[in-house]
């Protein structure tokens, strides 16, 4: 049985970006994403710092590579262009057994993922938080 797959970007606007330019080519490369096979969620959210975080839980790791087919297309040269490239973050993991990508799981990771430098895996982050609830 295969376990879920997340892949999150974290990262600031680019300085002459706006949040609107970002949302609207969020909602374009979202509707993209959902031709993809195996995509489960996606979820774009600004943090209290003003940092964003792009999460989408896959059906496998596996899955988790349909996205890349995208990677020429114009949707996604718009949104990546909005992007500060010197503050970009990249994570990837498992999922936790049994993961529902429309749980507490997926705020707890999301948050998880905006710790300075995680010192573990997020997945391993992400059931501690859970453990602690």
């Amino acid at each position: 049985m295969t376990k879920p797959w997340f892949k999150a970007y974290h990262f600031q606007l680019h300085p002459q970006a706006d949040a609107a330019a970002l949302l609207l080519a969020s909602a374009n490369w979202d509707r993209q994403l959902q031709k993809c096979r195996g995509l489960m969620h996606r979820e774009l959210a600004r943090q209290v710092d003003g940092s964003w975080v792009d999460m989408t839980v896959w059906q496998s790791r596996r899955a988790s590579g349909s996205d890349l087919a995208f990677s020429e297309e114009r949707v996604f040269i718009d949104m990546v262009k909005l992007i500060d490239p010197k503050s970009l973050r990249f994570t990837q993991g498992a999922a936790p057994s049994g993961c529902d990508p429309f749980s507490d799981w997926f705020e707890q990771a999301a948050s998880t993922i905006l710790s300075q430098q995680p010192k573990r895996p997020h997945y391993e982050q992400s059931r501690a938080v859970t453990a602690n609830r």
